[in-house]
């Protein structure tokens, strides 16, 4: 959950697509609808600041494992 870029974000089947997760496997991850407005607030934030990805550093890069 990395570097879920903001589009992979579907908010209407309140679902976050990963890439390449556990496995090396693509996948839709569902979200409780009760964490939709809180993704919502985050992901308009994150649009405002012209980010790419769901998480960024102040750098404005993807997080890594490394960096975590």
């Amino acid at each position: 959950m990395l570097a879920v870029p903001l589009t992979d974000v579907d908010f209407q089947y309140c679902q976050i697509r990963v890439e390449e997760g556990k496995g090396d496997k693509d996948r839709m991850v569902p979200f409780p609808v009760k964490f939709k407005e809180m993704l919502t607030m985050h992901c308009d934030n994150m649009k405002k600041i012209h980010a790419v990805y769901l998480f960024e550093s102040s750098r404005k890069k993807k997080y890594t494992e490394q960096g975590i």
